[in-house]
């Protein structure tokens, strides 16, 4: 069926109106992609589709688009006219790696890191390089440069997915980590209890283990996060031709074999530094931890079980790199202080219990290094 005469003839009247600056009023498209249409809407069937006439500077040409209503926010009729000079300036394009489209004004571009950008709602968010495909920068002499629109034609109505990668901080957090510790620097005083040769220590390996926690921001900023914290580590050793003194001063001679376990947890808290929305980020973290200690001995006939529990307090350097809006990968790097103070032995079924005062104490003192993922949320 045949358009009428006079609509015909009213799309001729917006063409010559389209072809000079501000001769007539023009309306504003806003689309789910972040985009905005200056045009002017020929027809509007609600729910179904708009039809709308626009000047596209890459052909030079008034063209005419259809538009289907799953892909527009709103519509502002009149929206452009003389008194709105404010509305006439072009816009930077980010084309992303899901095939979306952000329209806005980019305020500030890290080449390989991130984009800060502001949309034209005013909001302002970010999104990491490496979920960009190409980015058009605005033309300051093309102002009203309606050539995006050449991009609606991949516009996916199904695709619901927006990117809204705002590097900011959130309210809770919770993360993983792969820890590896350096050899307590006295797990035992050998004057003390029992007496192991140097060669235990020299034997002896890393401690390594696996650590959760969970964190809740308590000020406005959320660059402070309270939290509690459970660490698993262990460690051990095997000693050839050693020797054992026992408590009682029995000696026994052969292969010693260890191992060696420390399960801590208590709270502690974050204190992230610098600005918010960076894909790059650094913290420290002070906690105070209750210690449960255990360690079993074995050489010969022998065995001896020792378990204990104290305090300990840690400081580390937090370092973050986003991986995406609620996933960062983080490394730690700190040092923790303790002893255990009471201990418990066991020794080939005969149980004795020690309070350890001043050096005789058992250290739990050493350096350690992390890497995990931490959750944001909310």
């Amino acid at each position: 069926m045949h358009k009428p005469i006079f609509y015909k003839l009213w799309c001729f009247i917006i063409v010559a109106a389209l072809t000079i600056n501000n001769g007539l009023a023009q309306d504003l498209v806003i689309l789910k992609t972040n985009d905005s249409l200056n045009c002017k809407v020929l027809n509007e069937i609600i729910h179904k589709n708009i039809e709308i006439a626009f000047f596209n500077k890459n052909t030079n040409n008034i063209e005419l688009l259809s538009i289907d209503y799953s892909n527009i926010i709103g519509i502002k009729k009149a929206f452009f006219s003389k008194e709105n000079k404010e509305f006439e300036q072009c816009v930077d394009t980010i084309y992303t790696k899901q095939n979306e489209v952000i329209v806005g004004h980019i305020l500030k571009d890290k080449t390989d890191w991130y984009i800060h950008y502001e949309l034209l709602n005013k909001t302002k968010q970010s999104i990491a390089y490496s979920l960009v495909k190409k980015v058009v920068k605005c033309n300051k002499n093309d102002k009203n440069d309606n050539s995006k629109l050449a991009s609606l034609q991949s516009i996916k109505p199904n695709n619901s997915a927006i990117i809204k990668n705002t590097f900011e901080n959130k309210k809770y957090s919770i993360s993983f980590n792969a820890i590896l510790g350096l050899k307590p620097g006295n797990p035992r005083n050998s004057s003390n209890i029992v007496k192991l040769p140097k060669n235990y220590y020299d034997q002896q390996r890393f401690l390594y283990g696996i650590g959760i926690e969970f964190q809740r921001s308590i000020n406005k900023r959320k660059n402070l996060l309270m939290g509690i914290q459970l660490n698993q580590l262990l460690t051990g050793g095997t000693a050839t031709n050693s020797t054992l003194t026992a408590s009682n001063g029995t000696i026994y001679v052969g292969e010693l074999n260890t191992n060696l376990y420390f399960t801590t947890i208590g709270p502690n808290l974050l204190i992230k530094l610098g600005k918010n929305r960076k894909l790059h980020s650094c913290a420290i973290q002070l906690g105070l931890n209750w210690v449960i200690y255990n360690e079993k001995l074995t050489i010969g006939n022998y065995t001896g079980n020792f378990t204990g529990n104290g305090f300990s307090q840690s400081a580390q350097f937090q370092y973050n790199y986003k991986l995406s809006n609620q996933l960062s990968f983080a490394a730690n790097l700190g040092l923790i202080g303790g002893s255990i103070n009471n201990v418990t032995l066991t020794e080939n079924g005969n149980v004795s219990n020690y309070s350890l005062k001043g050096n005789q104490a058992i250290a739990v003192s050493r350096a350690s290094f992390s890497l995990g993922l931490v959750y944001s949320f909310k």
